[in-house]
């Protein structure tokens, strides 16, 4: 998982905290299914969503070795903190901004829509499980 931090922490921590490390990053060069997590609970709206998911998207791009090309589902998370009416708002503007990729909403809390995120997690890695050793070998070596 690549937790999502949020802009201030990504833009100031150092290279040697655990969360902004290129160690982490290795070790993402190794993973065929990255899952993005946000945390919108920092989110004021659906553009500071987008602001934070792309803040990751340049870092992961500046790492290279293809992790901005590597599967990646965005995942966000305590969606059980918005109304309906502003949770369909936050997810028409990511889907905006975000088209490419496949988006989940969860709770970590209440568990809302994490049995089907890890079943869907588990259906994927079923069907590319031939691609496992190919993954990030070339990359990470590179």
């Amino acid at each position: 998982f690549f937790k999502q931090k949020t802009a201030y922490e990504i833009l100031t921590c150092d290279w040697s905290s655990d969360v902004c490390s290129s160690d982490l990053l290795k070790h993402l060069a190794r993973t065929r299914l990255l899952l993005h997590l946000v945390d919108i609970g920092n989110c004021a709206d659906g553009a500071e969503a987008v602001r934070q998911i792309k803040i990751i998207e340049r870092e992961l791009a500046h790492y290279g070795a293809g992790l901005e090309k590597r599967e990646r589902w965005l995942v966000l998370n305590k969606i059980d903190l918005l109304a309906e009416a502003s949770e369909q708002r936050l997810l028409k503007a990511v889907r905006k901004e975000i088209k490419r990729r496949p988006l989940y909403l969860i709770s970590a809390v209440s568990g809302r829509g994490c049995r089907e995120l890890v079943l869907k997690v588990q259906h994927w890695l079923e069907r590319h499980k031939d691609n496992r050793t190919t993954a990030g070998k070339n990359q990470a070596h590179g």
